[in-house]
């Protein structure tokens, strides 16, 4: 018995993804690598890449995110100084992208996980470099859980 070709696509899919897990991660800091990835969206505004020259403070902080001296990172700022955007959204698309693997975003509440996964975390995927990587397996799209493919 004889299969089309068709048959194979996921099995070929799953393959190459598994292949791409085993490529070594890209050396890039996280502010490098948000600055020529990381895709701002806010309602009103042009879609445009993020830039340091905005929030210069920002650059130590999250290149502190990969470093393999530190365990841990705290930073405190006030309100509406990019902390989320580069903290957050910035390793998240530095991770996905340079250096792919599992991550958990931990919110306060639940309630609070899924307002963040819609309002940031739905836009931040809306990124062309990150929309590729969006896992066509519709059992994978929901809130809360994004699954992408382990591809560069």
């Amino acid at each position: 018995m004889t299969y089309p070709v068709e048959h194979y696509a996921s099995a070929i899919s799953d393959l190459c993804d598994a292949h791409m897990a085993y490529k070594p991660p890209a050396r890039v800091s996280v502010s490098e690598g948000a600055s020529q990835n990381l895709v701002i969206r806010r309602p009103g505004d042009a879609p445009r890449l993020w830039s340091a020259r905005e929030t210069p403070y920002m650059i130590e902080p999250m290149d502190m995110l990969a470093s393999r001296r530190h365990e841990g990172i705290v930073f405190v700022g006030p309100a509406q100084s990019g902390k989320t955007m580069g903290l957050g959204e910035g390793w998240i698309t530095h991770a996905v992208i340079n250096d792919p693997g599992d991550m958990l975003v931990v919110q306060m509440t639940e309630g609070k996980a899924r307002e963040y996964s819609k309002q940031r975390i739905d836009r931040l995927l809306k990124a062309p470099k990150l929309a590729a990587l969006m896992s066509a397996r519709s059992e994978e799209r929901r809130v809360g859980k994004e699954c992408l493919r382990l591809c560069r």
